[in-house]
């Protein structure tokens, strides 16, 4: 691919949305390139802007086209990896499609799923369905990013979600819960932090754990805690998740 370095970006995207092209076309008349027919027919005309067609140079980035044309065209029609997989519902959780939203309800709570465009929702037996429109880029995207939601939304509902969070240094402390902490962090002023509603905040001497049934809100909580005090990468103070790791720097030398 280091030969695309010496096109223009623009020139680049160009190049591989006519590959997308010619590889629609030819998919649609010619299936049987499936089986192992040559792909040359797709790149024969297909020039990069400001490059001669004829000698060697041409011939390395035609097997390049030749490449993405290949995998395009295995792509195409492929199925989203993760919208094809269909959404177990557990007992207790009752799920209800409507035409902007659907409901998704179980014994922690309620949650609305929003629907994506070219996307179809249907409950078939214990599990969830999504199916798209058609193949466009987009689409697919949808498709995926549909199943995902109702997977964390059914998710939510049954076991919920939780973040925690480390506070680090000489002289902090934490209290409170479980609607509002109150954290000294080395300011001036203690600093006070309020849970939005379907978040619970629980304290444990220097720890935070953000729990709610919405996955999203959770790791918002927990990213808005963090910014409050940064970990520092010299002695690590500060608020970091607790799975986190701080990559340390050494500092400066003191004078011998």
């Amino acid at each position: 691919m280091r030969l695309f370095t010496l096109m223009p970006l623009q020139a680049y995207k160009d190049t591989l949305e006519k590959a997308g092209r010619y590889v629609c076309d030819y998919s649609k008349n010619r299936q049987s390139a499936r089986a192992g027919m040559s792909l040359s027919t797709i790149t024969k005309d297909f020039h990069p802007p400001g490059h001669n067609a004829s000698g060697g140079f041409f011939l390395q980035k035609q097997r390049i086209y030749d490449k993405i044309a290949q995998i395009l065209l295995t792509k195409r029609n492929a199925m989203s990896r993760i919208g094809k997989l269909p959404v177990d519902i557990p007992a207790g959780v009752t799920i209800t499609v409507g035409d902007k939203e659907i409901t998704v309800a179980g014994p922690k709570g309620t949650l609305q799923v929003p629907v994506q465009e070219n996307t179809t929702t249907k409950v078939e037996g214990n599990q969830i369905i999504v199916t798209r429109s058609d193949d466009e880029p987009k689409s697919r995207a949808w498709h995926g990013l549909q199943r995902a939601l109702l997977n964390n939304a059914v998710t939510g509902v049954t076991k919920g979600f939780e973040k925690k969070l480390e506070i680090n240094g000489v002289g902090f402390r934490l209290s409170g819960g479980p609607k509002e902490i109150e954290m000294a962090l080395g300011f001036s002023h203690p600093v006070k932090y309020s849970a939005p509603e379907g978040i619970e905040l629980k304290t444990d001497k220097m720890t935070i754990t953000v729990s709610g049934i919405d996955k999203q809100k959770v790791g918002q909580v927990a990213a808005e805690i963090r910014a409050l005090k940064k970990p520092e990468p010299y002695k690590g103070k500060g608020i970091k998740y607790a799975d986190e790791v701080i990559i340390r720097k050494a500092g400066k030398a003191g004078k011998k």
